[in-house]
């Protein structure tokens, strides 16, 4: 059986702050929650500041644009 080895790269394309990321992915999941607790400005603020470490973290900008539209419609009514 022939064998190799395979070496980590010497340097990394795109450095990554595990820390960081794990951060966001929280705040995403404390505004997710207050969602569906219907606590709406909570979610806005966790979003907003996902948003400011982040500013293309995908699912709260969507998330963020989602719930403005239905809080704004409430209003309208």
């Amino acid at each position: 059986m022939d064998r190799f080895a395979v070496s980590p790269p010497s340097f990394l394309v795109f450095e990554d702050d595990l820390t960081q990321r794990n951060y966001i992915h929280c705040l995403v999941l404390i505004a997710l929650g207050r969602l569906g607790l219907g606590d709406i400005k909570v979610a806005a603020r966790r979003f907003d500041e996902v948003l400011a470490r982040d500013p293309n973290h995908l699912g709260a900008t969507l998330y963020r644009q989602v719930e403005a539209a239905r809080f704004a419609s409430k209003l309208g009514n």
